[in-house]
């Protein structure tokens, strides 16, 4: 189970402070929620020549989103446009500006296809147009204008989100000074509205459901780039129970990632403001949810923006709600018999633009986007080459070898470390939860210390020892280790191999890790032929290898260069290109 897969208890206990009172709605089942795709899907496609060149990214974007092959005339008709507005290194919009980068940016960086240029292209049409108080307007609209507009605010983060995913650096400051400007202008009440100080809008400057479920979502994709062990952030070991000499064990779990800056980038601090205000908007949304959108203004561009924050923020029910279910049944009855859903009044959201805000939301596209990156807890279905085991190991009623007690691991860090030599004697699993414990709560510089150790552990002839000495090699920061991590990427087991490429991604604090899947087997659905799962283990492996290793040599220490592991590496990089 990830971290972006557990319920969020708090926001539970929020929604019931606030007696949010269920609604009768049926649950739309796998079926009818494939057949309304469908339908949408076959209603865009028919829409796509003669829609305006502005929308065809979006409409591009979902038609991807809800499975299309990438070759798709559509698909590769809205990527040459995206790209035609890069050309020379600038980005240039049609009409719609930030809400065009944003699609055009997503659409790009998700395509597969090489867009780093064009992705930074439009990142620093964005960086570049952001105002000093952190917000984003419309071009040209300072601050005079309004503090900020909170839906451009939303298309923004999400260009950047997708420029960062395809190796695009950007500024932490970018990510601060969002947050900050959440903070300044969010309501008394919790919630925001369209452009806070303004009157301008839907509701005359009243705070509305669709701009504060954007700014929850927007906050949180600043979190995860300054540090995403914090997404969703209230979700940490916790503290000792009073009167306990011993600390709550966490379940099985590493953390993800960090924010992608150089190696030698210290993290940037998440604002202290982030989590009072997400907390401060999540119960303004809780006590004001609804499954019918009552607007007449951006009907489904409210359920787009919903799926965004519970995806981001890992809320599987709003006080009794269901939310996802209950939406998309509404959602479903709302579509009409061409396929298309009509249901906004303004005269840019057109039928077009409204189906694919609801084909977005009913194909869950956020959800996907972070399961593809965000690197999973180490411990679920990894260890003992076991997927698919309890989240909870930690019992010793079940450790993915037999059902014996085995030996309770020795306490200080040195010492269960050195234990996982003797692997056939203790519960591994014990061990790696209690490791797991003491780096998360503060003892991480005392791995330092056993740099010896580990690099011995990583040849360990038991793969979950190796795959905890490679989790470990990669919390040390030690630039000097890497060469242990790059070699781990070829190592005999799959689970070895994810926890080095996870690790790499930590230390370099670049948590997209070149944009290639965490697991090469996520894509392959269920029950997929022994040899489709051979050769997705090895195009991934050779992606990874290649990628890694080139950023290896333009990284290393200086002191490493012209060594015996350069050159090894030089060898498996031709061969892996000879091979291609």
């Amino acid at each position: 189970m990830t971290i972006l897969k557990k319920l969020l208890i708090p926001v539970l206990l929020v929604c019931c402070a606030f007696h949010v009172v269920p609604t009768v709605a049926a649950a739309a089942n796998e079926g009818q929620i494939k057949a309304s795709i469908d339908r949408g899907v076959a209603f865009l496609r028919a829409q796509f020549k003669g829609a305006p060149d502005e929308h065809k990214g979006l409409i591009g974007l979902t038609l991807m989103k809800a499975g299309q092959p990438h070759d798709a005339p559509e698909i590769k008709e809205a990527i040459r446009l995206a790209r035609e507005k890069c050309k020379d290194g600038q980005y240039r919009a049609e009409r719609e500006h930030f809400y065009e980068a944003g699609v055009d940016a997503t659409l790009l960086a998700d395509s597969g296809e090489e867009c780093k240029a064009e992705l930074q292209a439009i990142a620093n049409f964005i960086i570049s147009n952001q105002n000093p108080n952190g917000g984003w307007n419309y071009p040209g609209q300072g601050e005079s204008v309004a503090a900020g507009d909170t839906s451009t605010m939303q298309y923004c983060c999400l260009a950047l989100w997708a420029a960062d995913r395809t190796g695009v650096e950007i500024d932490p400051q970018v990510w601060v000074k969002a947050i900050q400007w959440h903070a300044a202008y969010q309501g008394a009440d919790g919630g925001f509205s369209y452009r806070p100080g303004t009157t301008q809008g839907d509701v005359n400057g009243v705070a509305t459901l669709n701009m504060t479920v954007n700014s929850i979502g927007s906050i949180h994709i600043c979190m995860l780039h300054l540090d995403p062990t914090s997404v969703p952030f209230l979700e940490r070991p916790a503290a000792a129970a009073p009167n306990s000499n011993e600390p709550p064990k966490p379940k099985g779990a590493l953390e993800v990632v960090e924010l992608q800056t150089t190696p030698e980038n210290e993290p940037v601090a998440i604002p202290a403001s982030a989590k009072p205000t997400i907390m401060k908007s999540l119960g303004w949304v809780a006590s004001r949810f609804r499954v019918a959108n009552e607007s007449p203004h951006n009907k489904m561009y409210y359920y787009y923006s919903l799926e965004r924050m519970a995806a981001l923020a890992n809320i599987k029910k709003i006080g009794s709600h269901d939310w996802f279910n209950e939406c998309a049944d509404y959602v479903i009855s709302r579509q009409k018999q061409d396929g298309s859903w009509a249901e906004s009044t303004h005269v840019t959201r057109t039928p077009e633009i409204q189906s694919c805000f609801a084909v977005l939301f009913l194909t869950r596209s956020t959800e996907k986007v972070l399961k593809k990156t965000a690197p999973s807890y180490y411990g679920n279905g990894l260890l003992a080459g076991g997927r698919g085991l309890p989240d909870d190991l930690s019992s010793g009623s079940f450790n993915g070898r037999s059902m014996e007690e085995k030996k309770k691991p020795p306490g200080p860090l040195d010492e269960l470390l050195a234990s996982l030599a003797n692997a056939g004697e203790i519960d591994v699993n014990e061990v790696q939860e209690q490791i797991v414990e003491k780096v998360q709560v503060g003892d991480r510089s005392e791995l330092v210390k056993q740099k010896d150790l580990l690099v011995k552990l990583v040849k360990h002839q038991d793969s979950s020892v190796r795959m905890m000495a490679m989790w470990a090699l990669g919390r040390t920061d030690d630039m000097r280790l890497t060469q242990h991590l790059i070699e781990g990427l070829d190592d005999v087991d799959l689970g070895v191999m994810i926890e080095a490429r996870n690790a790499l991604c930590w230390l370099a604090r670049k948590p997209r890790g070149f944009g290639f899947a965490e697991d090469p087997l996520d894509a392959l659905g269920p029950n997929p032929a022994p040899e489709a799962k051979t050769q997705a283990i090895r195009d991934w492996n050779k992606g990874v290898v290649t990628a890694w290793g080139n950023w290896y040599l333009e990284n290393r220490p200086y002191v490493d260069r012209g060594d015996q592991f350069e050159a090894k590496l030089r060898r498996r990089l031709l061969q892996i290109k000879e091979e291609l």
